[in-house]
């Protein structure tokens, strides 16, 4: 199992524990790629890892999204150019099923994966 934020952490930290699983996933997908390329596909993924999450959270966002009155949009900020570069959103067959339970919000309000 990942590991989770520490009750005391940081911000920093919150976001930091979120990114672990995108992280792993590109290194596992990238082996020998150099680390350049590992964390360009790392962004990528936890863009498309934060947007799934929001589906499979929020179920009023998940209908909005489904009847087509949301759109939901990826998109990678460079902070060194101050470009924006636009992914896409997310794919119905990338979405599980609702996962909200009625006043449950998740642990932290900093993310979607520390719940």
């Amino acid at each position: 199992a990942d590991a989770k934020p520490k009750p005391d952490a940081s911000i920093l930290e919150h976001y930091l524990v979120a990114l672990t699983p995108a992280a792993k996933q590109a290194k596992a997908e990238l082996p020998f790629a150099p680390d350049e390329e590992v964390v360009e596909l790392a962004i990528r993924s936890n863009v498309k890892n934060t947007m799934r999450s929001i589906l499979e959270l929020s179920k009023p966002l998940r209908k909005q999204w489904e009847s087509g009155d949301l759109m939901i949009e990826g998109a990678i900020y460079d902070i060194t150019t101050g470009k924006v570069e636009f992914i896409g959103g997310p794919k119905k067959d990338d979405i599980l099923e609702p996962t909200e339970q009625p006043n449950s919000p998740p642990a932290c309000n900093l993310c979607c994966q520390c719940s």
